[in-house]
C-alpha cells in the first residue's frame, strides 16, 4: 500500500478477511496468508527507534506484536528504507504476512 502517511491506519481492515476460510490455506493446503507491504514514515534515527515505532503502529492497528526481521516468518516483519523524503524524516515498507489470528478472527 502506497500511502505512506495513513498506509498503516488501514491494517486493521485485515482483521478477520479470511474469517471461516482456514480450510483454504497452509496447514491444509500450499497456500499462504497474503504478504503486505506497506509504506510509511517515520522519523530519521541512526538507531533502532524507526522500526520500534513502526512496529509500535502495526500492533496498534491489528493487536498482534511483529519484531523487525523476515516477512516469512510468523510475527516478523521486513522493514526496509525506501528513501529519505525531508530532513527528520525517511520512507520506509514493512512487509509482513497476515497473522493467523488476524485473518481469521471473526468479522466485528
Amino acid at each position: 500500500m502506497n500511502l505512506p502517511a495513513s498506509a498503516l491506519e488501514f491494517l486493521h481492515n485485515f482483521r478477520g478477511i479470511y474469517h471461516g476460510q482456514e480450510a483454504l490455506f497452509a496447514p491444509h493446503t500450499a497456500t499462504r496468508l497474503p504478504l503486505v507491504h506497506a509504506h510509511c514514515f517515520a522519523v530519521k534515527a541512526d538507531d533502532a527507534t524507526p522500526l520500534d515505532d513502526i512496529c509500535d503502529r502495526i500492533e496498534k492497528e491489528i493487536d498482534i506484536r511483529l519484531v523487525p526481521g523476515d516477512a516469512n516468518v510468523d510475527g516478523q516483519v521486513s522493514i526496509h528504507e525506501v528513501r529519505d523524503v525531508a530532513p527528520a524524516k525517511r520512507m520506509f515498507c514493512a512487509s509482513f504476512r497476515v497473522p493467523p489470528s488476524v485473518a481469521f478472527a471473526a468479522r466485528s
